[in-house]
């Protein structure tokens, strides 16, 4: 074999599409029809698929880790249509802004002292204390706002289709709640809370140390000789969590911020009980029983009890008042309410006429003083906080039941009612409820539950060592300087803390939902008879 040809087959094999001749003088001529520069682009061509697929590659890993961003970072598909705002509620919005100033509220606690809570009796005071705008650290106030979202939400459907005469539908959605009530409440916040256990065993909480002057220290649950020592003992506590009958998260050791969780379940059932009890019940006497069980609460101090009701009878108010008894699919399983679709029992022609620019106004002006008064109310500071020097609650610290003082819980009872209020004025005010529809809200409302769940371990682990070693960098001499290390430190925090409850709601928290739908579909009875 002539050397040229020699070197072509060692050097490109079959790569160059040569084959076998039968003489030597079309040897050399496919060997100058083929030529250097065919020879050259063939191996440039294979080099170029080479490096495609090493791309699709790394475009394939880089995809399995876009998961792991929040998913406001995720790319989005320019063909899907965006989320029609129709189907989402309100509620929650509100339940996510609430949520995000329940966080800020154990942020002050940790970083500062409890004068930042007392009550504004001045301009000499931080602004922060002015009782609308300390909602904004203030805990209580929004987990009421919690109970009174969950007791709308809760009977929203059922209420719906009894409105309907749809009993069989009904029984099955208040049955398929009731079920599903439980683990929707409480798996996440044991999946979510396992990260505790290494926490708590590597020493990574504060061990109940504190900033010099704040308010709280940091959680100091047990800390075991063994891993699986650190495991049993948080599974003992889970259990005592989790127990639906006597359960009780108060002072929970490894969160104590999952204190709301009993309480959450037990006025769930209250709301159930009332839903199926009142089922065969005309509309106006079911409202006015509700009435009287939300004031009988309120008179024997069942503070969270009254709040679910109350949201209770919110729902039931709304189809009253908006004629609507049409019940539009939430396409959400996870809150089981979306925004309603209104249906107007007059004529255009007819409203028009009626409703005058005046009219319109009027109703405006009228919403947003009851909201403007309901935020007022909800930001009452506490009575040994300086209630009665705040301007506006000194006549109605005065007005307290007794029987509330007596039960320890002078403070919950203008703030239950306030709560109670606060979400009438919003859903008395469409205008209003766009605050709660923008994306932030909404997406707020989105991670709000796991948001809740994993806040207060990262704050007490990591937020806590990051405050010390901010502050440490700026130092405590003057107010300025402490204030610039907890801002850096809290950034730090938001950052970290948005990111794991955006984790924690798309692979805990939905799948949660999820599984529960699935495993009440999966056990009940295909044909019911009524």
């Amino acid at each position: 074999m002539p050397a040229p040809l020699r070197w072509i087959q060692q050097k490109f094999g079959n790569r160059t599409g040569y084959h076998r001749l039968s003489s030597d003088t079309d040897r050399h001529e496919k060997v100058d029809e083929l030529g250097p520069l065919e020879l050259h682009d063939d191996d440039e061509a294979n080099e170029v698929q080479s490096a495609r697929k090493k791309t699709l590659k790394i475009r394939t890993h880089i995809k399995k880790l876009i998961v792991l961003l929040p998913s406001f970072l995720h790319p989005s598909d320019p063909d899907t249509s965006t989320r029609d705002l129709r189907k989402a509620a309100w509620l929650d919005g509100l339940r996510g802004v609430s949520a995000f100033f329940v966080v800020w509220h154990h942020i002050s606690l940790i970083f500062f002292s409890w004068d930042l809570h007392n009550g504004w009796t001045g301009f000499n005071d931080p602004f922060i204390r002015f009782p609308i705008i300390r909602l904004a650290i203030s805990g209580l106030p929004n987990v009421m706002v919690f109970f009174v979202i969950s007791g709308y939400a809760l009977s929203y459907k059922p209420l719906s289709l009894l409105r309907q005469d749809k009993l069989p539908d009904a029984y099955h959605a208040l049955a398929s709640s009731a079920f599903r009530r439980h683990p929707r409440l409480f798996m996440p916040a044991i999946v979510l809370c396992l990260p505790c256990i290494l926490i708590a065993y590597l020493g990574l909480y504060g061990d109940g140390e504190s900033i010099p002057g704040a308010a709280v220290p940091t959680l100091d649950p047990p800390r075991c000789d063994t891993l699986w020592q650190q495991i049993l003992d948080y599974g003992s506590a889970v259990a005592v969590l989790c127990d639906p009958f006597t359960g009780d998260a108060t002072g929970w050791v490894y969160n104590n911020a999952l204190w709301t969780l009993p309480i959450e379940f037990r006025g769930s059932l209250v709301v159930f009980w009332l839903l199926l009890s009142l089922s065969r019940v005309a509309n106006a006497i079911r409202m006015l029983f509700v009435f009287g069980v939300a004031l009988y609460c309120l008179y024997f101090v069942h503070w969270a009890e009254f709040l679910f009701v109350g949201g209770m009878l919110l729902a039931d108010l709304q189809f009253h008042l908006s004629g609507c008894e049409e019940y539009n699919e939430p396409g959400d399983l996870e809150v089981g309410i979306r925004r309603r679709r209104s249906r107007v029992l007059i004529s255009t022609a007819h409203r028009r006429r009626a409703c005058t620019v005046g009219c319109h106004i009027l109703r405006i002006t009228t919403s947003l003083v009851s909201f403007i008064g309901a935020l007022y109310l909800l930001g009452m500071p506490k009575l040994e906080r300086a209630a009665a020097e705040t301007p506006g609650f000194g006549v109605l610290a005065s007005m307290i039941p007794e029987r509330w003082r007596d039960a320890g819980l002078p403070d919950h009872f203008w703030l239950s009612i306030a709560a109670v209020w606060l979400v009438l004025s919003i859903d008395r005010a469409p205008f209003l409820q766009r605050v709660f529809t923008c994306r932030f809200s909404q997406y707020l409302g989105q991670i709000s539950y796991s948001l809740y769940l994993v806040h207060l371990a990262i704050l007490h682990s990591f937020g806590f060592r990051m405050g010390k070693f901010f502050v440490e960098l700026t130092g405590y001499e003057t107010e300025l300087r402490y204030f610039m290390g907890v801002l850096a430190a809290v950034v730090v925090f938001w950052t970290i803390a948005i990111w794991v409850a955006d984790l924690g709601w798309r692979f805990v928290d939905a799948k949660v939902v999820r599984f529960s739908f699935w495993m009440y579909n999966r056990i009940c009875k295909r044909v019911m008879a009524y």
